[in-house]
């Protein structure tokens, strides 16, 4: 399964992808790539947020995609 569809499957909409940054969101949660970097956030209104097993899973799935990790 691909990273968006396993985002979307919890809930988050990709809101922004661009050379910079790609950002998934839901509600006042983000989940920030920033591409340059080879960094993510993961905010809630702005604070660090907890992450779950199956979010750790899409954002890994997102980091093999950038070609940040190899699978």
């Amino acid at each position: 399964m691909k990273a968006q569809e396993m985002f979307e499957a919890l809930g988050y909409e990709l809101d922004t992808n661009d050379q910079l940054l790609m950002i998934y969101k839901k509600n006042v949660i983000e989940i920030v790539f920033q591409k340059d970097y080879k960094k993510y956030h993961a905010l809630w209104s702005g604070e660090p947020l907890s992450i779950d097993v199956s979010l750790h899973q899409a954002i890994h799935q997102q980091c093999i995609e950038l070609g940040w990790i190899e699978k």
